[in-house]
């Protein structure tokens, strides 16, 4: 029994008498259940809409689920109305504006608008694909969910259900091309072929691209072992001598090709076929995951960041998934097995929370639940190696400073942590009661400060919040790189509820006088936005000043692609100034440039989404300030507007 509900008649007597409840000499009478605010204080409540101490607080009756106590003569819902609000009931807008979060029985009250989160801050969507049979599921903090969203703010559809869509794959999706990057094409999958022979010099390249863009932000992998299996690879086959871990090398080659200079006028076909080609060499038998070993874990964990280096974030998550199994199913999470101070139990430690933070932030960014719990794990953190006792003779010193120097593994796992935070706290699963949705508020401001104290924690060479740092080895600003765009991410997700809850409303006013309990939309919206800008900001530093040479990392190009949705779609509201429409724009324009060195496909749909976009907002832009000649200058500031 609810302890609340509970209590009900219990305050309903004392409020009155301690006569029988029938007596008609009462002076109070009941009223047929309090409201949850009146509950939750143990006051009475007198049943009015809105009672006299929501009244007080400018907001309307909120009912918890389930049946009341005690009936009304009549066996009807009770009416609920919008608490009242002058600016409220004199929108038109207000009328359209869906009333509830889910379809509600018909035992259950109706709630205020006013009272809860949108259906949409909630739900994700689902795609399916007619000829195999395939189902995916992003959630509400997914990228592709965002996208959705957007979408159907910019058609003029705020209140489209994604799960009425009788589309195999929703109408964004498939509008901004991004259903390529859902499910694997019949042409991905592993077919005969003849066998291709690589030049010697471009798998070298691949590889030294390899460690020098790829290996500090993954630093599993040791130079002079991969170099071993390249050269052996090239000696007379041998009865007694075959070729060890070819499945690592080949998928070392083909992220190394996606992220190596290209080299002549077809160097991008060249270089993406390669990529395709040795990615597809590497097929991974139910057989082998059967009989999990440390080498499986890290071929698991290539395959994911190939899969993230050409955007597929369904593909990301199952096979980080799986690498997560497997490095459990070794008991790599517990200290019986890396517990020890030499180089042994360093890599396994390396690798548990190199996987267990990748799978975290996955899972977070396409909106399903982790496969671990903080509460079964008791393996340490890698501490710092002398360098010395890693000792590659093959490699550049790089490669193993990338290895001994584990600030960036600590504080990878420190966001990991953080990450499975917010997709708990900020976006629960089912209705959530009053008392939850007064604790959101706390949980982003927990999770804020959470945020702060991880970035306090950082090593000079990683401060990603010092734009006057010095510019450190070219390991480091990887790594600086990618912890920075992982942290501005983090908090731009954080927030992004409240984005979401904005594209119901004609205008961010009227949703905030539909926010529940005590949200405070301008307040997360001016983060977010700031979130998002920073990421721009930082990815283009970092790409065009302190590391060029990470221009071609195509894995940063989701970061930048939300970031972007997120700056656009808050130039769509009423309120916009023509200034601040040309600040978003030139943000925006950054972003652009940086999209444009990454000529794969991936990039390059994420280009095209946001300039889609960019011009969109100009057009709204455009039709509310009815100044043809600012807009004008606006095309010939920025071309693409055109």
């Amino acid at each position: 029994m609810d302890p609340g509900q509970a209590q009900l008649p219990l305050q309903i007597g004392r409020a009155g008498s301690t006569t029988d409840p029938s007596d008609p000499s009462r002076g109070i009478s009941r009223v047929s259940r309090a409201c949850d605010r009146c509950r939750l204080r143990k006051v009475r409540c007198d049943g009015h809409q809105p009672c006299a101490r929501c009244k007080e607080h400018n907001s309307g009756c909120i009912y918890r689920l389930g049946k009341s106590r005690i009936r009304p003569p009549a066996r009807k819902l009770r009416p609920s109305r919008p608490a009242a609000s002058s600016s409220r009931t004199s929108s038109p807008a207000v009328v359209d504006v869906p009333t509830g979060l889910v379809s509600q029985p018909p035992s259950h009250a109706v709630v205020s608008p006013c009272g809860q989160w949108h259906e949409g801050t909630k739900t994700g969507i689902g795609l399916s694909n007619s000829e195999t049979g395939a189902f995916q599921f992003y959630g509400p903090s997914s990228h592709f969910a965002f996208v959705q969203r957007v979408y159907d703010r910019l058609n003029h559809d705020p209140g489209a259900d994604p799960t009425e869509d009788p589309s195999p794959v929703p109408a964004g999706l498939r509008a901004w091309g991004l259903e390529n990057f859902l499910f694997s094409h019949p042409n991905h999958f592993p077919q005969p072929r003849a066998e291709a022979f690589l030049p010697r010099n471009l798998g070298e390249l691949f590889i030294r691209s390899y460690f020098k863009l790829v290996h500090p932000q993954m630093p599993v992998l040791v130079y002079s072992d991969v170099m071993s299996q390249w050269t052996q690879s090239w000696k007379p086959p041998a009865r007694d001598a075959p070729v060890r871990g070819k499945e690592i090398l080949h998928m070392v080659l083909a992220i190394g090709a996606l992220v190596a200079p290209m080299v002549g006028a077809d160097g991008l076909d060249l270089t993406n076929e390669w990529a395709e080609y040795f990615a597809r060499n590497v097929d991974i038998p139910l057989s082998v995951l059967s009989e999990p070993t440390l080498q499986l874990v890290h071929i698991l964990l290539l395959k994911a960041l190939y899969a993230q280096h050409v955007m597929r974030p369904n593909e990301t998550y199952l096979y980080l998934g799986y690498a997560m199994r497997a490095a459990l199913s070794l008991g790599l999470n517990r200290v019986p097995v890396v517990d020890g101070s030499g180089l042994n139990p360093h890599h396994l430690k390396v690798t548990f929370w190199i996987t267990f933070a990748s799978e975290r932030v996955a899972a977070l960014l396409v909106g399903r639940p982790s496969s671990l719990r903080d509460d079964q794990i008791d393996a340490p953190y890698p501490q710092d190696q002398p360098t010395s006792h890693l000792v590659d003779p093959l490699g550049d010193p790089s490669h193993s400073h990338a290895i001994t120097q584990c600030a960036f593994v600590r504080v990878l796992a420190e966001i990991g942590k953080m990450a499975d935070r917010i997709l708990i706290d900020v976006y629960p699963l089912g209705t959530l009661t009053a008392a939850e949705q007064y604790l959101l508020e706390g949980n982003m401001v927990e999770l804020d400060s959470g945020l702060n104290t991880i970035a306090q924690q950082l090593p000079d060479y990683l401060n990603f919040l010092d734009e006057e740092t010095t510019i450190g080895e070219g390991w480091q600003e990887i790594q600086r790189l990618h912890l920075g765009l992982l942290y501005h991410t983090m908090r731009m997700l954080m927030h992004r509820p409240v984005i979401v809850f904005t594209t119901f409303f004609s205008s961010n006013v009227e949703a905030q006088q539909h926010a529940p309990g005590i949200i405070q939309l301008q307040e997360s919206i001016t983060a977010s936005v700031m979130s998002a800008r920073s990421i721009i900001h930082f990815a283009h530093e970092i790409l065009f000043t302190r590391q060029p040479d990470a221009r071609s990392d195509g894995s940063l190009a989701s970061y930048l692609v939300a970031a972007c949705i997120t700056l656009l779609y808050q130039v769509l509201d009423p309120a916009t100034t023509m200034s601040y429409a040309k600040e978003t724009f030139s943000v925006v324009e950054q972003a652009i440039r940086c999209l444009d060195g990454m000529n794969h496909l991936g990039p390059r749909t994420g280009k095209r989404l946001s300039t889609d976009i960019m011009r969109m907002a100009k057009n709204v832009v455009f039709s509310s300030s009815g100044e043809g000649i600012i807009g004008q200058s606006l095309v010939t500031e920025f071309p693409w507007l055109e």
